[in-house]
């Protein structure tokens, strides 16, 4: 087995990653702000767009900035894979509370750029595009000290975030998928327990560092463990409907997700998307209609899969007997009528609590599966009151 040691194994990964990119040119950027509820393409694109350069502030909290996207693919780099490359000010590594946006291409909805997708495709010499970027805030968490309020935040005239990058890259496809399968067996690695296939995995990582050679991966890529479990990766967004932001963000949010969501599918059709919440089809079909037809397209294709039954994941503590039996109703009928998808399932991983009632009404449904995650065991659930006070929210005892 090889001696390189882990921190060596750490550096070699970022280096792979650093690898999958090389030469750049700096994209042209001009910039609109709106500081109210966000406006169409439509009327963006006619807007008066004022210079902007990296470097440069933007995005006042929950403001909408439009950038358009200029520049031109150096003639030397025809035949190569070239993608344009963004961070918008990206705060952390995960997509919420943190700026986003969605590009748009000949006046339709592209692709998501957030922190886990900063680069989009350029197949033209020609680079002409729009980035609708929203300023999301950063959550307020209560503590000690007051706090902006959310409304506060929304008529804050200060810019909220930096634009770090926007250049134009060559991608090197093969140095991509070297760099990708390395992450891929250097996590799995880390997340399993002493043991052979760890150091099976192991000792192929550290044969790849010393040599350089992608064959040295193969094997512990395409061999099996001895449990032989077969394991089927299905995408999914776990999107809330209703969360810590304008509920007109999560339309825009919907629309970023799905529209990354079935480029994905043209780049890779054995790539499959499950995705609940008729709610949200509902408004891509009245503010995305392309997004919609879409989803309506790989669906037919078998690639994407619409899932969970209810109207959106609902909230099972407040609502009535009816009010879910609704939810059931209205979802079950929204799939049916737009897809001719009869769906079998309940989908609720992020609820607060299930009633007593809930295995019937899964079961009149139709249903006959479910997906919760969100529970716990015990007779006591602590109900914990504003001043930290505890009182064991169970059974009753009377």
């Amino acid at each position: 087995m090889g001696t390189t040691a882990t921190t060596d194994l750490d550096a070699k990964l970022a280096q792979l990653l650093a690898s999958v990119e090389r030469e750049s040119v700096a994209l042209e950027l001009s910039a609109f702000l709106v500081r109210d509820d966000p406006i169409p393409f439509s009327e963006a694109a006619r807007a008066e767009f004022k210079p902007f350069r990296v470097g440069d502030s933007w995005g006042p909290p929950w403001s909408t900035t439009w950038f358009r996207v200029r520049g031109r693919v150096p003639s030397e780099w025809s035949g190569q894979n070239v993608v344009a490359v963004f961070d918008l000010g990206f705060e952390g590594r995960h997509p919420g509370f943190t700026c986003e946006a969605l590009a748009w291409r000949d006046g339709r909805p592209w692709r998501g750029v957030d922190p886990r997708h900063r680069w989009l495709p350029i197949a033209s010499s020609e680079v002409d595009f729009y980035l609708e970027a929203g300023a999301i805030a950063t959550a307020v968490v209560s503590g000690p000290a007051e706090a902006p309020s959310m409304i506060a935040l929304r008529t804050s005239p200060e810019p909220h975030f930096v634009f770090r990058e926007a250049e134009l890259r060559i991608q090197d496809p093969e140095a991509r998928k070297v760099a990708l399968d390395f992450q891929a067996l250097f996590e799995l690695s880390r997340a399993l327990p002493e043991g052979d296939r760890r150091s099976r995995i192991d000792e192929a990582l550290n044969a790849f560092a010393r040599s350089g050679r992608p064959a040295d991966l193969d094997g512990v890529l395409s061999d099996p463990s001895t449990s032989r479990h077969m394991i089927t990766a299905v995408g999914h967004a776990h999107i809330d409907t209703a969360w810590l932001w304008p509920l007109r963000e999560t339309r825009r949010k919907c629309a970023r997700t799905f529209s990354t969501a079935l480029a994905l599918m043209d780049e890779y059709p054995d790539y499959r998307f499950a995705c609940s919440q008729p709610a949200q089809y509902a408004w891509m079909k009245e503010s995305y209609p392309d997004i919609f037809q879409g989803i309506r397209s790989k669906v037919a294709a078998g690639q994407w899969e619409p899932v969970g039954s209810m109207w959106v994941e609902a909230d099972c503590n407040l609502p009535s007997g009816e009010a879910l039996v609704r939810q059931f109703l209205q979802g079950k009928r929204f799939f049916m009528q737009e897809f001719g998808v009869d769906t079998r399932e309940l989908w609720l991983p992020d609820v607060f609590g299930y009633p007593a009632s809930l295995p019937q009404l899964i079961a009149e449904s139709g249903a006959r599966a479910r997906l919760i995650s969100r529970t716990r065991t015990g007779p006591h659930i602590p109900f914990i009151y504003m001043d930290g006070a505890t009182e064991a929210a169970g059974p009753s005892r009377t």
